[in-house]
């Protein structure tokens, strides 16, 4: 059974998140090579907190937000909420991520990387909104309450990893942040 065409979400609510997921990739590959003696180090070093981050928001989250995109419309046999909710999403979702790694990147915890936190925080709220909005009157299914668990703990993964931004720089948990990072 094919799709009807007014269902199929449109190509700049996918083609992007593929495309700057590329490009981080290929970011990620020379930011390793210009780190590599930090490799040899301890893991707790700028650049491979810049790298660790590129490669989980700038390449992976962006691959399962555009994934999302366009298998949500095909699971829920619905259309995409809004088309334009995924548009915002990308933007302040790159904009965010490129903030974040460079202010990791040079190691600069103040306004930067608290802006590109924000920004990120607010894409997965809209990227989810968006979601969840499609979702919700489609047929209950397991992969339909997969797919909406699995983006909540997108935002709650995300929040935790703002509160522990947040305590490198203002002290707000009982212990050094490193120990939450152990028992995550």
């Amino acid at each position: 059974m094919e799709m009807p065409a007014h269902q199929i979400p449109g190509k700049r609510t996918i083609i992007p998140y593929y495309m700057a997921a590329a490009i981080s990739l290929v970011a990620i590959s020379i930011l390793t090579l210009l780190s590599i003696g930090d490799f040899r180090g301890h893991f707790f070093q700028p650049h491979l907190l810049a790298i660790t981050h590129l490669t989980v928001l700038g390449w992976g989250t962006m691959i399962i937000m555009g994934a999302s995109n366009q298998l949500i419309p095909v699971i829920s046999d619905k259309k995409l909420y809004s088309n334009n909710l995924p548009v915002i999403s990308f933007v302040l979702f790159t904009l965010g991520t490129c903030l974040l790694v460079h202010a990791f990147w040079v190691f600069e915890l103040g306004t930067m990387i608290f802006t590109g936190a924000t920004l990120i925080i607010t894409a997965l709220i809209v990227h989810v909104i968006n979601i969840i909005l499609t979702m919700r009157k489609s047929a209950s299914n397991i992969a339909v309450d997969y797919i909406v668990t699995a983006h909540l703990w997108l935002i709650v993964t995300a929040s935790i990893g703002i509160t522990l931004l947040l305590n490198f720089r203002f002290n707000l948990l009982p212990e050094n942040h490193l120990r939450y990072l152990c028992v995550i």
